[in-house]
């Protein structure tokens, strides 16, 4: 099995748990709240959405990664 298919796995198991939050508004929301440990953005995203989200990472500091084929 393929790491980025373990990861894939894993993230499906937190959104099962609750765990993890998806959506625009809830995850602008977490960050704003400083709730957030992770965020993940599918590296297809808009640089407008990628510069957004960076700049709410920052003021965290909250951890941002992208990955290939998250929005699948």
């Amino acid at each position: 099995m393929r790491a980025d298919n373990r990861l894939h796995n894993a993230i499906g198991l937190a959104m099962k748990a609750g765990k993890c939050v998806s959506g625009d508004f809830i995850v602008e929301r977490t960050l704003r709240d400083n709730k957030a440990r992770l965020v993940l953005l599918d590296e297809t995203v808009s640089s407008s959405t990628r510069q957004r989200y960076e700049r709410l990472c920052q003021r965290g500091p909250t951890p941002l990664l992208t990955l290939q084929g998250l929005g699948q």
